[in-house]
């Protein structure tokens, strides 16, 4: 049985043209099979955390590090708590939130802001933070969480951009 039968473009959150390239690249040996349909993997097409495109170029390089940048990503615990907050004081409808280690809990108001709704972010990319995370909600269809989550995901890569690794 063939990848592209076990599955569907809407499956992953992707387009058609992706999941064929995603398909060949893992018959040609490129991207692991268990690396490109991975729960973690797909979470990230779903969200966009994460396009084919970097998955296949990341793996094609032969070492996978982090598919937007070819270094490793040091941040500190308080660089990262910084950029939380920066990106949570950008953010509407935000009552509180608290991070714990790699993990962001955020509470954020209803639209009539008559109650409140749990997002939950990991920012735990294989033990570093690079901008990837994955982010569950009782609301996936809304825009505040998804908006925070790449709010966070700029504000490192600048950072990282910023700083000298040589």
């Amino acid at each position: 049985m063939a990848l592209s039968d076990r599955y569907t473009h809407e499956d992953l959150g992707i387009t058609r043209a992706e999941l064929n390239r995603l398909c060949m690249a893992v018959d040609d040996g490129i991207v692991p099979a268990g690396v490109a349909f991975s729960k973690r993997n797909i979470s990230m097409f779903k969200h966009g955390g994460l396009r084919v495109d970097e998955l296949i170029r990341a793996w094609s390089r032969g070492n996978y590090k982090d598919p937007f940048i070819d270094r490793e990503i040091f941040l500190s615990r308080r660089e990262f708590e910084d950029i939380i907050h920066e990106a949570v004081t950008q953010t509407q409808g935000i009552k509180n939130y608290e991070i714990d280690g790699k993990m962001l809990y955020v509470r954020f108001y209803s639209n009539s802001e008559k109650s409140t709704w749990d997002a939950e972010y990991n920012f735990n990319d294989g033990g570093n933070i690079t901008g990837f995370f994955e982010c569950r909600t009782a609301y996936p269809e809304a825009k505040s969480p998804r908006w925070l989550g790449d709010n966070i995901e700029r504000l490192i890569k600048r950072l990282v951009d910023e700083k000298d690794y040589s």
